[in-house]
């Protein structure tokens, strides 16, 4: 029988690549949770560096305590500055539907987008229904029209057909707004 040495306890052993990552995550949620706060408020972060004014990215504006459309409008509408503000709401749009299925149902949910139909969305129309509705909302209190960019699904990517996941892209502008 062959002895193995032991590490002495005071030398630690080296991480593995997943319990850095999971360190990493860890750290970034925590960071997560003291801007945004245990209500789910809102808080800004600095971007940079970059040439030009200062900017800053909203991290989240639905949490736990925020679910209702009309706070996330209200959230949007105290940190939208003017035509230099850009609002980025992402989510998916239908889920694990076959592809023509799925067309119908983003189609109808593009549309509701479009009319700022906010009432008409749910969770099974976009899974992050709840910001989308808050845009909406705020949108059509300043008179913004969305136009869309794009719309297509996981089988238009290159995926397959049977099961499939529903992708949009709309920009509401102001009158003045500088381009991305």
């Amino acid at each position: 029988m062959i002895a193995r040495p032991e590490r002495p306890s005071s030398i630690a052993r080296p991480a593995s690549e997943s319990a850095k990552k999971k360190s990493a995550t860890a750290a970034a949620a925590r960071a997560r949770r003291e801007r945004v706060g245990r209500r789910g408020a809102a808080a800004a972060a600095p971007v940079g560096p970059s040439p030009g004014p200062a900017r800053s990215v909203l991290t989240r504006a639905s949490g736990r305590q925020n679910r209702a459309p009309k706070n996330v409008a209200d959230v949007l509408r105290r940190l939208w500055g003017g035509p230099e503000t850009l609002i980025v709401v992402s989510s998916d749009l239908s889920h694990y539907h076959d592809y023509d299925a799925a067309r119908r149902l983003d189609a109808a949910t593009a549309d509701a987008i479009e009319r700022r139909d906010w009432g008409h969305l749910g969770p099974n129309d976009a899974c992050r229904f709840l910001p989308i509705a808050g845009l909406l909302i705020e949108a059509a209190r300043r008179g913004l029209r969305g136009q869309r960019l794009s719309l297509c699904n996981s089988g238009d990517a290159g995926g397959g057909y049977d099961r499939v996941v529903g992708y949009g892209a709309w920009i509401f502008e102001e009158k003045g707004a500088a381009s991305c």
